[in-house]
């Protein structure tokens, strides 16, 4: 199992990174982009056409908030247009593309983004 994992200076010794994360919250990424190298991230539809294929970590569940009456929960949730939990097998891309907008990878500066893989090789 440890071999199919690289360590950190594994990967600071590559010219370029690709990354295609399977949750909102992608640990790798941080570590990656700390270190300076160019790091490339499918586009938000390119994202979601991968998650029809792989689970998305913690958001795709499904789950409720315990201890929190109805109300609270609408009003902590004001700004989410849908439920964040999802089927990551079965949603649509506005559920997806909305949420991942949140994600480090879309605040963050000097990420490169590719359509699909074509695109990439056209890098």
């Amino acid at each position: 199992f440890d071999e199919q994992w690289l360590t950190l200076e594994e990967i600071a010794s590559y010219g370029v990174a690709v990354l295609y994360p399977n949750d909102l919250h992608q640990r790798t990424f941080h570590e990656v982009y700390k270190m300076g190298m160019p790091l490339l991230i499918p586009d938000n539809l390119g994202l979601f056409r991968m998650q029809r294929a792989a689970n998305w970590g913690y958001a795709s569940y499904g789950s409720v908030l315990l201890g929190v009456d109805a109300c609270s929960a609408e009003r902590s949730l004001l700004a989410a247009r849908f439920e964040p939990w999802w089927n990551s097998f079965n949603s649509t891309p506005e559920v997806v593309v909305y949420f991942s907008q949140l994600a480090d990878w879309e605040q963050f500066p000097h990420v490169l983004r590719f359509t699909s893989l074509p695109a990439l090789l056209d890098l």
